[in-house]
This record gives C-alpha cells, sequence and structure tokens, in this order.
C-alpha cells in the first residue's frame, strides 16, 4: 500500500498559507535521507511545467534529508508563488512504504495572464501627492494590452497607449531569466508632455503648464540581458539610449533642464543590477533578506558630448518574526553620484523613487543621500482565503486576504551641494514617524493607509498602493 504523507503548504489558508504561520506535522517513521523519485505537476493549464520545476529546490534523483524536507516544501512553495503566476500553490508529499524514495505533487492554482484594458488612472510621485495637487488634469486614460504569461513561459509582452496628462506609448517584451539560465529583453518608449516639474521649492515640485504645447518630447529604447544562478541571485545588463527634446519656455526658466544647457540631449548609458532576493513573499515579506546594487553610467560622450555622471545605488533589507503576530522589518538604502550637480531631468534625491513616511509631499534634492525605513507589523487578520462562487472565472472566484497593523518610523539625509532658495531639507536630518494599516490580498496587491508626522511639522493622513518597506 501507499501512505500518503499531505504536508500541504498553501500559502493562504489559514494554517498554511504563511511563514509564519504554525505547520501541521505528521509523526511518521522515515528513513534519515530520501530520494526523489518523480515530480508531478497539475493545475497548469498556460504555464509550461519547466517554469514551475525551476524554481523548487530539488528535482528527482536528489537525495533529501528528512530533517529539511519541511524547509525545502516551505522554500520551493513560496518560490514558486513569487513568480506571481499563481494565486494558490500545494505541494503534496507520497512517500511509498517500505522505500527510500519521495514522490511530489505540485498544485497551481493559475492566475488571469491577459490584460486587454481601458486605462484611467491618477499621475504622480504617490497617490498622496496625486490628491494634493489635483486639479482635474492629472489624468491618463487609453488602454492597455498586456500578456504576463506569453506562450506558457513567463515572459512579458505588453504595449500602452495613453493619452491626458502625458501622451505615451510604450512597448515592451521581457523573457525572464530562470534558474541558472539566462533572458533577455527590450523596451521602447515615446513620451510627450504639456506639463512637467522645472525646478523645487519649499521643498515641493513646481510645475509649468502650457495645455496644448508640448513642453518635453522623451524617446527612451532599453536592450536588456539576464541571468539568475542558485535561485535567488539575480544580474542584470543593460545598454539605453534616450534622447529628449524640450521647450524654448522650459529651458528659458530653468536651462539647466538638460546636460549641457542644452534644448535637445541624446546620450547612451549603461547599467548593471544585482539582487540577491529570498524574502517569503514577495509583495508583502515577513521574513528573509533582500539586497541589491544598481550601477549606471548615464551618458558615455559617443553620441554626443555629453560624458555624463555615475549614479550608484545600494540597498539592504531584513524580515523577521519577532513574537506570536508581530513581524519588524528594516531597509537601508544608500545612494551615490559622482558629480556635485546632475541636470535636473536626472534627479536622484528623496521623493522621486525612495520617500520616507510623512514625506509623500516632498521632494529632497541632492546627489547622494542614505534612508532608514523601520517598520513593526501586528496580525490583525490572519492570512486567509474565501471562495467567490458567484464569480464564473476560476482565476478570480477564489481569493486570499489578510491585514496588519504597523507602525513606522524612517530616517534620512539628503546631501545636496548648493540647495536653491526656499529648500530647508536638504543638508538636513530628517525624520518620520506614524501608524498604518495594510490590506494584502491576491494578485500581488497591497492597500496601505498611514497617519505619519515629520520633524518638520508636516503631519496627515497618506494613501499607498502596493508600496515596499
Amino acid at each position: 500500500m501507499l501512505k500518503n504523507l499531505f504536508l500541504t503548504l498553501c500559502m493562504f489558508l489559514p494554517c498554511e498559507m504563511h511563514p509564519a504561520l504554525a505547520q501541521d506535522t505528521v509523526s511518521v517513521s522515515l528513513p534519515q535521507q530520501l530520494s526523489v523519485s518523480s515530480i508531478t505537476v497539475t493545475g497548469n493549464r498556460r504555464t509550461k511545467e519547466i517554469i514551475i520545476l525551476s524554481e523548487l529546490t530539488f528535482a528527482p534523483g536528489d537525495t533529501i534529508r528528512i530533517s529539511r524536507l519541511l524547509r525545502h516544501l516551505e522554500r520551493s512553495r513560496q518560490n514558486v508563488l513569487n513568480t506571481s503566476l499563481f494565486n494558490f500553490v500545494n505541494i503534496d508529499v507520497l512517500y511509498p512504504d517500505d522505500s527510500a524514495t519521495i514522490a511530489f505533487t505540485v498544485n497551481v492554482h493559475e492566475r488571469w495572464y491577459i490584460w486587454p484594458m481601458p486605462i484611467f488612472e491618477a499621475e504622480g510621485r504617490n497617490f498622496s501627492d496625486f490628491l494634493r495637487r489635483f486639479d482635474g488634469t492629472q489624468f491618463n486614460y487609453g488602454i492597455f494590452v498586456e500578456d504576463l504569461n506569453f506562450r506558457g513561459r513567463r515572459e512579458t509582452l505588453s504595449l500602452r497607449l495613453i493619452t491626458g496628462y502625458k501622451n505615451q506609448i510604450i512597448f515592451n517584451y521581457s523573457k525572464p531569466a530562470q534558474n541558472n539560465r539566462s533572458g533577455w529583453g527590450v523596451s521602447l518608449r515615446r513620451q510627450e508632455f504639456d506639463q512637467i516639474p522645472y525646478t523645487t521649492g519649499d521643498d515641493k515640485q513646481v510645475f509649468l503648464k502650457m495645455r496644448g504645447k508640448q513642453l518635453v518630447r522623451h524617446h527612451k529604447g532599453e536592450l536588456n540581458y539576464f541571468y539568475r544562478h542558485h535561485s535567488y541571485h539575480y544580474h542584470r545588463f543593460t545598454l539605453m539610449m534616450d534622447d529628449y527634446v524640450i521647450s524654448d519656455s522650459l529651458h528659458c526658466i530653468n536651462p539647466s533642464f538638460l546636460p549641457l544647457n542644452a534644448k535637445q540631449s541624446r546620450h547612451i548609458g549603461v547599467r548593471y543590477n544585482y539582487i540577491y532576493d529570498n524574502r517569503d513573499f514577495k509583495p508583502y515579506p515577513l521574513s528573509g533578506n533582500y539586497f541589491d546594487v544598481n550601477l549606471e553610467r548615464k551618458g558615455l560622450g559617443i553620441v554626443s558630448d555629453y560624458m555624463g555622471f555615475t549614479d550608484l545605488q545600494m540597498s539592504a533589507e531584513h524580515h523577521t518574526p519577532v513574537a506570536p503576530r508581530f513581524f519588524y522589518g528594516t531597509k537601508l538604502t544608500l545612494r551615490f553620484a559622482d558629480q556635485k550637480y546632475v541636470p535636473y531631468v536626472f534627479n536622484i534625491g528623496l521623493g522621486y523613487t525612495d520617500f520616507l513616511n510623512g514625506f509623500e509631499y516632498r521632494i529632497v534634492d541632492g546627489t547622494r543621500y542614505a534612508s532608514l525605513h523601520n517598520k513593526l507589523l501586528f496580525e490583525l487578520l490572519s492570512p486567509r482565503k474565501k471562495d467567490l462562487k458567484f464569480i464564473p472565472l476560476r482565476q478570480f472566484s477564489k481569493i486570499h486576504y489578510a491585514i496588519y497593523l504597523k507602525l513606522n518610523a524612517d530616517a534620512g539625509y539628503v546631501y545636496s551641494h548648493r540647495v536653491p532658495a526656499g529648500n530647508r531639507m536638504p543638508n538636513s536630518f530628517l525624520f518620520g514617524y506614524g501608524v498604518g494599516i495594510d490590506f494584502v490580498t491576491f494578485y500581488d496587491i497591497v492597500l496601505g493607509i498611514n497617519y505619519s508626522r515629520t520633524n518638520f511639522g508636516d503631519s496627515g493622513v497618506f494613501f499607498h498602493f502596493n508600496l515596499g518597506l
């Protein structure tokens, strides 16, 4: 006879879904080592089997120590979920009596991959800043067509056509690197703006608006090469070309908007990015570590006289449970440009891609900065799933969700060699803190509401969608 040991590790069941939750175990007399005889994949109607198998920490013929079996199962389940191709993943174990072999069945619940949809979206650095500046013009509308699992191989193919705040056309194809394999991608972009931030005043973006008149035209092309090894190490090499044209009006009020005080700039750049990522659940990690290095050279003096500058950014994250239902996360970011001044279009201070809680409205310009983010989470509503039987599509009829309360405490410092008049935050210590609540659900959606204060006297309620630590 065969003895079924269902060590079902489904991410979105109350007792199995999340690494913070206890695992039920069954006491069975087993050999110290087991040989993997077979792996069966079910539920993958579109996804190729190799995409799933490449995420597992074991393969047929491997030997697994029984003391590490649960660790292999949990890590493999997390890896498959972190592809963002599935809503649910179960791994079952089949152990024949009187045998030193073990077999696995991986069952996946696929997401919806093809999204032909109209676009009506808010434009802004973050949703809270959009609400602050809202005057009825910060909207984009158009159409977006995307296949997130093209050919069933986890490739991404997308086309985006929008108008409104900006006119934009983006084509993107990406074949990500599988474990110990390479991939590649290409991205082409054209966009035009009739309103654009051209300087910073009172530590906020100041906009030039000329409805119907083109202020900035931007073309960009990227060619990417990817390589991944040992599951958690990712490398990306990028060759890119940018072409900017600005209007006389914009050039008049900010001559240093583009490199070399020009009205047109074309330059080639290169970038290398390395990532180590073993977090349990990338959209909302509760345990694990993350580290990345991004080294970019903007301008090589090849197609123009602009020799550019080097931009180095490093960040590290750590997430861990600290008590039942309590979790702690911290993130340190360092960024450095090798020039005292950079053109305004390349500004790299806090508030663009990285900002502190409580500083959502602010821009802190500079060429070097450090930031530290900390949060303490309390699991208010443990992860659970729900069947929505009234929805006929299986990709949407089963959902998972969880709710967390959080305390935030962030700090930072931005160095600027020359601070424009009216800005007080560069070259000053920055500190923000507050409380909030996060709602985590399927399709990697995280909705957050924070109340935050800063050491500069700012305070308010801020809304976030899919914001990291």
